[in-house]
């Protein structure tokens, strides 16, 4: 049965609706640069066209009816079929090269935007393992302080209650065996032997303890 239990797709609501917002925000940026761009470059390039297609015909609607007719006349037709395919083709070009210039301003915009995005979860999950190293090493006075924009701040506050909490047990398990160390040499009823091994024993269990580097309170 558990197979057909609904996944969760949200285990970190907040942050996951944070970083798609982001995202989105992202996308919404780009689609928007990327349209207008294309569309204030084309309209600029179709007005230009229309000008000059415009002002080819006008030239070929002025020219007289007397020389309309022969090589004169097959002449500024194929002009005026130059310039309108002239024209097409600055259209065509400038369309192009709007939408390559486009294309470029956007992936320079998604990485800028993903590099800030990365950052901000890449250098709190680095600060996470640089502390996870330490304390494996038995440091339990390091913290995790992240920036004020860095992502990952409730678990940075988990894991900070966490290695006070160690401390503080770290502490009270110091405070323990110096209370027993002088109940011990205090106790006149032990034999010599007793006290010694019991002597041993706490210092096994301060040796442990030592290993580790508190914050004292």
């Amino acid at each position: 049965m558990d197979s057909f239990k609904r996944k969760n797709y949200l285990p970190k609501k907040s942050f996951q609706l944070r970083l798609m917002g982001k995202i989105y925000l992202a996308i919404v940026i780009i689609v928007i640069i990327l349209s207008g761009s294309i569309y204030l470059v084309n309209t600029k390039s179709i007005a230009d066209s229309k000008n000059e297609i415009r002002s080819e015909l006008t030239k070929f609607a002025q020219t007289p009816e007397d020389a309309r007719s022969g090589l004169k006349y097959l002449f500024e037709v194929n002009k005026l079929k130059d310039g309108l395919l002239l024209a097409l083709g600055t259209l065509e070009s400038n369309m192009f090269k709007a939408f390559a210039a486009s294309i470029l301003l956007s992936l320079v915009i998604v990485m800028t935007i993903f590099l800030v995005l990365s950052h901000r979860i890449a250098g709190p999950i680095y600060r996470f393992e640089q502390t996870l190293i330490a304390v494996r090493e038995g440091d339990l006075s390091v913290r995790i302080n992240l920036r004020g924009k860095d992502e990952l701040k409730e678990l940075a506050d988990h894991f900070n209650n966490m290695t006070i909490t160690l401390n503080q047990k770290m502490n009270d398990l110091q405070k323990t065996i110096t209370v027993l160390h002088d109940i011990l040499n205090n106790n006149t009823k032990l034999t010599s032997a007793e006290r010694d091994a019991l002597n041993e024993n706490i210092a096994k269990a301060a040796a442990l303890i030592n290993q580790f580097k508190i914050a004292y309170n």
